[in-house]
């Protein structure tokens, strides 16, 4: 998998590197493992958005390898109808595996510099008490948009995950 990532055109370079971007945000932010993994491969089977399947092995031979919680929070992200599949995590009604694809979300928007208006909703909902997010998920999203203001680049800290 690693040659056809290392050539997939993604947001104006390759795939790869952001593909490593997202899992570097994820780790510095010292998620669960399984989330930090399931960023590295959150685009394996493609996306709603981005149609390039990219797993030249079947469900079951990746989660035979990275395991079955981190297999099913990458299908579950190729399967996504982002950013309308995040409606009810933001109400405050969304499952688990909602707010973990939320983060997830998250640091693949920030890693493309991307997502103001779905980090404005982000922080609506942590405003209004339907989210409960720890100081850095909130951080990222309040330099993200400082930062699209002022054209700068962010710096992440290291600590995220949503509760609903």
């Amino acid at each position: 998998m690693s040659q056809r990532w290392a050539r997939a055109p993604h947001s104006g370079r390759t795939l790869l590197d952001h593909l490593l971007g997202t899992y570097a945000l994820l780790r510095a932010a010292d998620v669960p493992e399984r989330l930090q993994l399931a960023g590295l491969l959150h685009s394996a089977y493609g996306t709603t958005l981005f149609k390039n399947s990219i797993a030249n092995a079947s469900r079951i031979e990746l989660a035979n390898a990275v395991g079955s919680a981190v297999e099913e929070l990458v299908f579950a992200f190729s399967q996504a109808n982002r950013p309308r599949c995040f409606d009810n995590v933001l109400a405050g009604v969304g499952s688990t595996m909602d707010a973990d694809l939320l983060v997830i979300e998250c640091a693949n928007l920030h890693e493309q510099r991307m997502g103001q208006s779905f980090f404005f909703k982000v922080m609506n909902s942590v405003e209004r008490g339907y989210l409960q997010c720890p100081p850095l998920l909130i951080s990222m999203i309040s330099s993200r948009l400082r930062a699209s203001a002022n054209g700068s680049s962010v710096h992440v800290g290291n600590q995220t995950g949503c509760r609903i």
